[in-house]
Order: structure tokens, then C-alpha cells, then sequence
């Protein structure tokens, strides 16, 4: 098993490498691309990758913002509309993916971008489902604030709830936070300050907390901001520590009760 997930993870570093130098996958319709990651195993943690047509990204959200699309990008988004720190993740209403479509999928010399249903709209999914659950989605998007006068980003409050989300349950022990758990490792030298980050959102928002995934976790459930059963059941697949911290936990059985955080939002 362990010789199949380093397959798999060589098998994903030799196609990003293909499409970062060569491209040659770009002419492989979506659908097809799509089957190929699953017969390798490599999964669809994100279905709506697409590329800004120009590398200057202030015409792309002067342009986002003419058209008046609902979206916020949900972190790293300190150096915008000048630079991206990496790709940039959106969370995008229903309504204004069209208007995304049109604006994006040049060729992959341009930023990535990954789009992200705020309602779990198919083919705008993460790992088969909602990026956040709809409620929080929306809530996120109706709460949003603009940075630099341009770019649609989360009010510090959500900002601080879905960076936390996001790295305990989506990049788990890849975010590089410590666990108390002694199984879990986390990685020594993560592609972002998600500590850093968190520990900062976290004193100008008073909330008193410890920076690790333990506590985090405890916080975010108490706010309502840990993501269904039916979400954790998934997002285990992808995560070690969301296997290993809920493993006969009866506190996702009640969560799974929990009616108005459900999955359908």
C-alpha cells in the first residue's frame, strides 16, 4: 500500500511538471482529463483549475469587478492585484462562475486559479464536495471586505475560520501545525506561515487559543465551523489527522445531527 501512494503522489508530480513546462494535457477534453486522475488515483481534490489569460491580475479584478461577481479570494492574498504568493483560490456564488468561465482558462503560462462553488455547484467541488458547507460558504461571501480597493477577501473573523478550516481539514498535517497526537507529524517546512498567520488573525481578534490542530479544532466546533460527519467521513480519505483525531470519536455521530450544518446546507 505504501509503494501504491508513492506511485501515485510521482504519478501527480510528473503531470503538474507536464503541465507547468509542456501543456500537452491542455488539449485533453476536461471529461477525459478527469477519468484519468481517477483510474491513477489521483484523485479530484480540485475540479476547476483554470489560468488568467494575462499575467497582469489588477485587468482581472478591475475587469471581476465591472461585472460585479460575487467571490472572495480566500487567503494568501496579501500581495493582489500586484502579485500572487502561488496560485490564487476562489470562492465564487453560483451566479458569477459564468463570468469567471469567460475571464479565465488561458494557457497554463498564466496564474492558476482554482474556482470554488460556494454552494457545491458540480465541477466547482473539493474532494466531491463543498469546499466549505453552503452555509458557511455563503455567509463568507455576504461578510466579504476588499483589500486594496480591488480584491474581494473574507472580513478577519472569516478569515481567521476558514484559514483554520482549511488547514486542519483540508491541508491537515501539510499546513505544518503541531498535533498533540504523537502519530502525527506535521511537516517541518509547510508552503505557507498557516502558524504565523493564524497566531496574528488570532490576537486581533482576541480569541484565545493555542495554534495547533487539537485546540483549533475544539474552537471551530464550538463555532460552528467544523464541517459535518459526512464532510469528515470524505475529507479522511485525503487527511491522516482528520482519520486519526475522529477514529470512534461519538462526536461525529452527533454532529452528523446536526441539521442545519448539513452537507445540502
Amino acid at each position: 500500500m505504501a509503494l501504491a501512494g508513492q506511485a501515485r503522489r510521482a504519478l501527480g508530480r510528473t503531470v503538474r511538471w507536464e503541465r507547468r513546462t509542456i501543456g500537452m494535457t491542455d488539449f485533453i477534453p476536461r471529461p477525459v482529463r478527469s477519468k484519468l486522475r481517477r483510474l491513477f488515483g489521483m484523485g479530484s481534490l480540485q475540479d476547476a483549475r483554470r489560468f488568467t489569460r494575462t499575467r497582469r491580475l489588477d485587468r482581472l479584478f478591475d475587469a471581476l469587478n465591472e461585472r460585479h461577481a460575487s467571490y472572495v479570494v480566500l487567503r494568501w492574498f496579501e500581495g493582489l492585484p500586484r502579485r500572487a504568493d502561488g496560485d490564487i483560490d476562489f470562492l465564487v456564488a453560483d451566479e458569477a462562475l459564468p463570468i469567471f468561465e469567460d475571464l479565465l482558462d488561458g494557457g497554463p503560462d498564466g496564474v492558476p486559479c482554482d474556482l470554488y462553488s460556494a454552494s457545491g455547484a458540480r465541477g466547482y467541488l473539493y474532494a466531491g464536495m463543498p469546499y466549505y458547507p453552503p452555509l458557511l460558504g455563503a455567509r463568507i461571501l455576504a461578510r466579504c471586505v476588499t483589500a486594496e480597493g480591488r480584491v474581494n477577501v473574507p472580513c478577519p473573523e472569516d478569515h481567521f475560520f476558514s484559514l483554520a478550516y482549511h488547514a486542519l481539514y483540508q491541508k491537515g498535517l501539510k499546513s505544518g501545525l503541531p498535533s498533540s497526537l504523537r502519530t502525527q507529524q506535521p511537516v517541518p517546512a509547510p508552503m505557507h506561515d498557516y502558524h504565523g498567520t493564524l497566531e496574528r488573525l488570532a490576537a486581533m481578534l482576541q480569541l484565545p487559543v493555542a495554534i495547533n490542530m487539537e485546540e483549533l479544532d475544539a474552537l471551530l466546533a464550538s463555532r460552528g465551523w467544523r464541517p459535518p460527519a459526512a464532510m469528515l467521513k470524505q475529507l479522511a480519505r485525503h487527511n491522516e489527522w482528520v482519520r486519526e483525531h475522529f477514529r470512534g470519536d461519538a462526536l461525529v455521530e452527533l454532529h452528523a445531527r446536526r441539521e442545519d450544518m448539513s452537507i445540502h446546507g
